[in-house]
């Protein structure tokens, strides 16, 4: 006769362990399942309204009412309608070698103009619009100038 190998032995699963924590709850809830149900369909009205109230508080206002530089910078934005409480871009004009910012004044000045144009409610402060020489670095072949772009009407905007 021949020899039948018997089959290898397999291995049963580990025991799971029912008595932790999480066994317990899983339990309960599988028990009481209307119970959980009409309990989470009660907190969840609790925890949208709760929720909406934190997001309040995680908002930080640096705004100091009555300072200086509140004060100025809600004059500025009331006056121009933007700057006053954002930060400039910076566009920066190199001329090549052989020119000068001074000696090249005009040609600046319309480029800047024609940039203020092209963009509704853009205001730009430059060497041209102001003949400040701190607009001109120390070479004089490169000038900088403070763009500040219309203020977005947006639902968290200040008014």
């Amino acid at each position: 006769m021949p020899a039948t190998a018997s089959p290898a032995p397999t291995a049963s699963p580990a025991p799971l362990d029912d008595s932790g924590a999480t066994a317990r709850l899983a339990r309960f809830v599988l028990a009481h399942r209307r119970l959980v149900l009409i309990l989470w369909i009660v907190l969840l009205p609790a925890g949208i309204y709760g929720a909406s109230h934190v997001s309040k508080r995680l908002s930080i206002d640096f705004s100091l009412p009555g300072q200086p530089g509140y004060e100025t910078a809600k004059k500025i934005t009331h006056t121009y309608g933007n700057g006053g409480d954002t930060d400039p871009s910076v566009l920066l004009v190199t001329l090549p070698a052989g020119h000068t910012v001074a000696g090249d004044r005009g040609v600046l000045t319309r480029a800047f103009d024609h940039a203020r144009a092209a963009v509704h409610g853009t205001r730009i402060v430059d060497y041209g619009a102001t003949g400040d020489p701190r607009f001109v670095t120390e070479g004089g072949r490169s000038t900088f100038a403070l763009v500040f772009t219309p203020t977005e009407k947006t639902v968290g905007a200040p008014k």
